[in-house]
């Protein structure tokens, strides 16, 4: 034994088998190559390639795609039954069909259309007549209206023809015809009180219109019947009295010229909105009447506002005027007042005449309501007069202004002194006292314009 061999044998542990491959179909338990436990496993899946009706396998995907692809739906119509049918040329197995009813529509109840009803229906639906429509662009002054509908065959009797004309028409209303798709120039009428007459108005023809063809015209449909045959003339005379009662036909400038005529030049106010600022006031655009209220209160067109009053536009350049709706304090009349008295209030109203206003400027108005002439007259006799011991003097100052006495303050006593304004007659305060030299003096502060009169008494010492 080599060494080598010797190492070999030293590293098997004791006990040690020869590796043996292990089989898996071995059955005898006491084989070395034996498998214990081995698990059991099912059979491989098999997918079929074509359609079966007794397989249970599983089917490729590409032969369901082929089969749907090749499916052909039919349905069919008849007598009320309705069929629909499945069938596929890929493989013949996917086919059926079923059978429904449906009913056909009655007036009663829905359902599908009969090929009667649609023959009806296109050829026709109303009476005897056909259904057209067609577009009009000739001008407005030209009476033969040439109607384009390239569907139109043939004039029948009966046939419906609805119109779209692009311009209002404005020829006489008896040169009105239509030719549609170039089948012939047909009148235009209407059927009023039984009879067909040329329409009574040319303006008749605008918008969307519908006719029906008598077989020699085309009927205007919608014009209003009159079963009135005779009429008179109206004047705008008559218009303006108002009292006619006959039965008149008024042309269309009369009616525009009385109108204009009543409404015309009456600037009546427009109520436009509200205003918050004074920038809200438009100032282009305007006409008289234009109206705004104020919303809130401010300053609007240079007058102070408050909310509630009305700027009112009296010219359009803009000018405005402010119509105050809530003034305070407003003085009312309960009773009629006389000329040349003053009036008598009791809070703001006046409920009766005051006194009578006095005439000339040498009376004033006392605080019983009467008037009075003031102490003296302007004939008075000379300054320093003496009255049974009492003297007195008078004089005449202008406001802002003074008079001195020639009388020495301390050799008298002033008993009392009477001031007015000698215009008016009010009665005036005035200040008397020495001056430096001990002269009285008469002074007054007061800004009146007018001359003030003065009367004084007074005792010597």
């Amino acid at each position: 034994m080599s060494a080598s061999d010797k190492t070999k044998l030293n590293g098997i542990s004791s006990g040690a088998e020869v590796n043996v491959q292990s089989d898996w179909n071995q059955t005898d338990t006491d084989a070395d190559d034996y498998i214990k436990n081995k698990p059991t496993i099912p059979p491989g899946s098999v997918v079929d390639s074509s359609f079966s009706t007794t397989s249970t396998n599983a089917l490729q995907n590409k032969v369901i795609t082929l089969e749907l692809q090749a499916i052909d739906i039919s349905a069919s119509y008849s007598g009320g039954t309705a069929t629909i049918g499945i069938s596929s040329g890929e493989s013949g197995q996917v086919s059926g069909s079923d059978t429904f009813t449906i009913p056909e529509a009655t007036t009663s109840a829905s359902g599908l259309m009969s090929s009667t009803d649609k023959t009806a229906l296109a050829n026709k639906a109303f009476g005897n007549g056909r259904i057209f429509y067609g577009t009009c662009s000739t001008g407005a002054s030209t009476g033969t209206k040439v109607v384009a509908c390239t569907s139109y065959d043939a004039l029948t009797y009966g046939d419906i023809l609805v119109v779209k004309f692009s311009n209002a028409n404005t020829a006489d209303a008896n040169t009105l015809k239509l030719n549609v798709n170039s089948k012939g120039a047909k009148s235009v009428m209407y059927i009023c009180n039984g009879s067909i007459m040329y329409l009574r108005s040319e303006s008749a023809l605008r918008g969307t219109c519908l006719f029906v063809y008598d077989g020699a015209n085309w009927l205007l449909q919608g014009a209003d019947e009159d079963n009135n045959t005779t009429y008179s003339a109206g004047t705008e005379a008559l218009l303006i009295a108002g009292t006619d009662t006959t039965l008149r036909v008024w042309g269309p400038k009369i009616l525009h010229d009385y109108i204009a005529s009543v409404v015309g030049g009456v600037d009546a106010m427009r109520f436009k909105g509200t205003v918050n600022s004074n920038s809200d006031l438009p100032t282009t655009g305007v006409k008289v009447g234009d109206t705004y209220m104020v919303n809130t209160a401010g300053t609007y067109a240079g007058q102070t506002c408050e909310v509630g009053d009305l700027i009112i536009a009296t010219a359009t350049t803009p000018t405005w005027t402010v119509a105050q709706t809530n003034i305070n304090g407003a003085v009312t009349a309960s009773t009629t007042t006389t000329s040349g008295y003053l009036a008598k209030f009791t809070g703001n109203k006046v409920v009766a005449n005051g006194p009578q206003l006095g005439s000339g400027t040498t009376t004033y108005l006392r605080n019983d309501g009467t008037w009075a002439t003031p102490p003296g007259t302007y004939s008075l006799p000379a300054a320093s007069s003496n009255l049974g011991g009492v003297k007195y003097g008078y004089c005449a100052i202008t406001s802002g202004t003074s008079y001195v006495t020639d009388l020495t303050y301390s050799n008298l006593y002033l008993l009392s002194v009477f001031a007015c304004d000698l215009s008016t007659g009010e009665e005036l305060i005035i200040d008397a006292k020495p001056n430096s030299q001990n002269k009285l003096t008469f002074s007054i502060n007061n800004a009146y314009t007018n001359s003030i009169y003065i009367n004084y008494t007074y005792l010597t010492a």
